[in-house]
């Protein structure tokens, strides 16, 4: 370092100003990489981490590994000799014919699968338990195998009771032979081995790991010699497919049920616009519901919750099809005039309809059978995030987006087609055709009319080609009450007894309200 002088007086301050790597008043020590991270002690004259045990690194900051308790470790159960179980009797497994312990060639690849196993870090074997045959190998010693002649005697003299009780208080259960008490034909080998991964990890956690152990046996059974296949059994693993299984299924059924409730509100609607927006509610529902269930609630996805989750699609869409169903219906050619009007007309029976439904399941609390309790919980759950998503989601949506006219209709073409054949074939069609003058002429049998006596109001030239027999309707139903837009009258035509509408500056003559008309409407000029 260099000095740092001070002045010439009693009380001034003299020092050093180290250079990087070193301190002290003198700058005589070191300093070590990160103080150690904590995890160590410096040496100050050298500069180096004594690391605390388990810690390694120049600065101590590789951590040891953390292993999990042994007794919270997964257990696979590796079994030669077994292929698998009787499909009559599940509990009765099926032996292997050709399994023979006493070849050369099946010891050395019992030996050669444990080491290929151990090797595989992606495995995560436990090196702080060793399995049954491991510990045979060690006793007797590696060098001593292969022997065909004494590998039965070997096996007999290991559980040899009661000299050797610990090992078949231990390792029992582990070998398996024809007459029991380890007599006869040696049928099958089994070696227990713990991985580093907890028993209480979820299903989606431990997926990636289950799917490595199944790649990794497939693989080596490949390359098994005859009558030595190995088959992996674990009630962890059990679990973690039942539980997969249960995943897939549920997607794959809650997808089947939201494309059926897409079906069926298209059917009910005929809109396609109309349809998918009461779906993509009906989605957030379920999604919502979800999310409470497994993540608010800490529930882990059962078969109650698979089969509620896919039951409740068809439950939830009730309450958003009636809303989109009283929308579809709506006169109002406006959306938010038809939204309010679904509402008002139909907007009281969708929140009785879900305070009835709740308030039955309220019963389901105090059940002790914790199916019924959960059943209990995910529908009011269900009932009360539907009731919401209709009122405050779909509602604006539709005021929003919802379709109006013909958009999304799409029969509508269809309908167009069957009326203008259907017109065509019909007898009262001849009948328009013959009256199509007297429509034209702006004098012949067309008067302005008096609504509440249309007779008696009728021009002199509409009651000369009026019948006396054939009395004329006062109105012409729900379109002769709605009010007529500039420029439009309502006339009476005797001949085909009905109103008709004339817009004498636009020279038009219809059979359709105004506010009904549409491309596809006749006019008659």
């Amino acid at each position: 370092g260099t000095c740092v002088e001070g002045t010439q007086s009693v009380n001034s301050t003299w020092g050093c100003s180290c250079q990087d790597g070193f301190y002290g008043e003198t700058c005589d020590k070191l300093l070590c990489p990160s103080n150690c991270s904590n995890a160590g002690t410096c040496n100050f004259y050298t500069g180096v981490c004594s690391c605390f045990p388990g810690y390694d690194g120049d600065d101590c900051s590789e951590e040891p590994e953390t292993l999990i308790s042994i007794s919270s470790c997964i257990q696979l159960h590796l079994v030669w000799g077994i292929k698998g179980y009787s499909e009559a009797n599940h509990s009765e497994p099926v032996f292997e014919p050709d399994f023979n312990m006493t070849r050369n060639e099946s010891q050395n690849w019992l030996i050669q699968v444990h080491k290929e196993l151990r090797a595989n870090s992606a495995l995560r074997v436990r090196s702080d338990q060793d399995a049954f045959f491991e510990v045979f190998l060690a006793e007797k010693g590696s060098s001593s195998f292969p022997n065909s002649d004494e590998f039965i005697g070997w096996i007999q003299e290991f559980f040899d009771y009661p000299a050797q009780k610990n090992h078949v208080s231990s390792y029992g259960g582990d070998v398996g032979f024809t007459t029991g008490a380890y007599e006869g034909d040696l049928i099958y080998i089994r070696s227990r081995i713990r991985i580093d991964l907890s028993q209480s990890l979820a299903a989606a956690e431990l997926e990636d790991d289950y799917e490595a152990w199944k790649a990794a046996i497939e693989e080596i059974n490949t390359r098994a010699p005859t009558g030595m296949k190995m088959l992996m059994a674990s009630e962890n693993w059990s679990m973690v497919d039942l539980e997969l299984g249960i995943m897939r299924s549920t997607i794959l059924a809650m997808s089947l049920a939201i494309s059926v409730s897409l079906a069926s509100v298209f059917v009910f609607t005929g809109n396609i616009i109309l349809a998918l927006l009461t779906i993509f509610s009906t989605a957030l529902v379920i999604c919502l519901l979800s999310g409470f269930l497994l993540s608010w609630l800490g529930w882990e996805l059962g078969a109650v919750q698979a089969i509620g989750l896919t039951t409740f699609v068809g439950m939830g869409v009730d309450y958003a099809l009636h809303l989109s169903h009283g929308f579809h219906v709506a006169e109002n050619m406006e959306r938010d005039r038809k939204t309010i009007t679904a509402l008002e007309r139909i907007g009281g029976a969708i929140f009785l309809a879900g305070l009835t439904t709740a308030g039955s399941m309220v019963f389901l609390f105090p059940c002790k059978i914790v199916f019924f309790y959960q059943l209990g919980v995910m529908l009011i759950s269900n009932t009360i995030i539907s009731v919401f998503y209709s009122f405050f989601f779909l509602a604006p949506l539709l005021m929003v987006l919802g379709p109006t006219g013909h958009w999304g209709d799409v029969l509508y073409p269809f309908k167009m087609l069957l009326a203008k054949v259907s017109k065509a074939d019909s007898p009262a069609s001849n009948r328009e055709e013959a009256s199509e003058e007297s429509i034209k002429s702006p004098t012949a049998r067309v008067a302005p009319i008096d609504e509440e006596n249309p007779q008696s109001a009728a021009s002199p030239a509409v009651q000369e080609n009026s019948s006396a027999a054939t009395p004329a309707p006062a109105s012409d139903g729900v379109a002769g009450l709605l009010p007529l837009p500039a420029g439009w009258v309502r006339l009476w035509d005797d001949q085909l007894s009905c109103f008709v509408y004339r817009n004498e500056a636009k020279g038009l003559v219809s059979a359709t309200h105004p506010s009904q008309q549409d491309d596809d409407t006749s006019f008659h000029v």
